[in-house]
């Protein structure tokens, strides 16, 4: 999630701080696919979704760690309140945020959505060799005339002139920054409504600790730290 969506009252509290680091490895995300995308075009195997395709969002329901929901809710609190109910009225297979109705922008809360979903479609996997590779989702058309659809380490190289970014990766960044909840990963209109509630009541203490008129504490008072 990219800094402006992070709430401003949070600026400088833990609780932004995390929220920050959970961008940073985003923005690292999207710089690594851009860079491969980029040498693909420039190797001629340029690759893309078809347009308006929103097929990896049906019948569908990322599975997410506590990081990932607080960065979904910290958008939806900031930019999308209507949202916030949504969740909790999920039913059947398909992501409550996914929209049909929106062809150019299928995904309600695009800037804070999960690890999978920002990778999904432009990232390799380890095999068991520990080797990268990378296979296109089924919707995407093959970049190349024989219509292959999946290459390894060597091949990815050699077709695209880069290998994209490896999810393990990404997601082992993601699990340090809190260890401890590494084996709470739930569906995400599960850990949404929890990580709402954390977002607000660390918005309740960056609020008491500005003053109730929403000027700055005084100098000697102590202020409460945001969960």
């Amino acid at each position: 999630m990219a800094q402006e969506t992070i709430p401003p009252e949070l600026i400088g509290s833990p609780a932004g701080e995390l929220l920050a680091a959970i961008g940073g490895i985003h923005d690292r995300i999207e710089a690594a696919q851009s860079a491969f995308r980029a040498k693909a075009a420039e190797s001629g195997a340029a690759l893309g979704c078809p347009e308006g395709c929103g097929s990896c969002c049906e019948n569908f329901v990322p599975d997410v760690l506590p990081v990932e929901a607080l960065a979904a809710a910290a958008f939806i609190l900031g930019h999308r309140p209507d949202l916030a109910g949504r969740a909790a009225q999920s039913q059947g297979p398909t992501c409550p945020f996914y929209d049909a109705d929106r062809p150019e922008a299928h995904c309600s809360i695009y800037p804070g959505r999960p690890l999978v979903c920002r990778l999904f479609g432009f990232a390799a996997v380890l095999g068991k060799d520990g080797e990268p590779s990378f296979a296109l989702c089924r919707h995407m058309p093959s970049p190349v005339g024989n219509g292959e659809r999946a290459w390894s380490d060597e091949a990815l190289r050699g077709l695209f002139g880069a290998v994209p970014p490896v999810m393990a990766a990404f997601g082992a960044e993601l699990l340090g920054l809190e260890p401890d909840a590494a084996g709470e990963r739930r569906p995400l209109p599960e850990a949404l409504p929890a990580a709402i509630a954390r977002l607000g009541l660390a918005l309740r203490y960056a609020s008491l600790g500005r003053g109730d008129d929403g000027d700055e504490p005084e100098p000697n008072a102590p202020s409460p730290r945001a969960a």
